[in-house]
């Protein structure tokens, strides 16, 4: 018993070292379709985190017009919205790659590019350091 003790004792002690020596990460930016068009600070390589309403069933979907100053980490995709527990929006998550003024730029365009313009375009601003 005391040999287990002793195990389960160190195992701890190492996890808890491991855990010390992660960094967090930087807080992700949470925004939505109502704060386009206004400016936010950002630390390039930080989470940006943007929930726009699904067009589920629309025959529309959401998209970013490719950019040199951001990347996006992850598919453009319908979740759940972290604010309300429900799986109503698309989620846009993107990390910035270099300082200096950015805009992300998203449109609602026909899904499977079957021609037409853009149902909506949102434009948001950053400022990158």
């Amino acid at each position: 018993m005391h040999l287990f003790t002793g195990v389960l004792v160190a195992a701890l002690a190492v996890g808890a070292q491991q855990s010390e020596a992660r960094t967090e990460p930087a807080m992700t930016v949470k925004l939505r379709y109502n704060d386009a068009g206004r400016s936010v600070k950002v630390a390039r390589g930080q989470p940006v985190r943007i929930a726009l309403p699904a067009a589920l069933g629309s025959g529309f979907r959401w998209v970013a017009r490719p950019r040199d100053t951001y990347k996006l980490t992850a598919p453009i995709r319908v979740e759940t919205d972290p604010a309300t527990s429900r799986l109503d929006a698309t989620i846009v998550r993107l990390v910035f790659t270099r300082a200096g003024p950015a805009t992300v730029e998203l449109a609602c365009v026909p899904d499977g590019g079957g021609g037409g313009g853009a149902s909506d375009v949102l434009k948001y601003r950053f400022v990158v350091s």
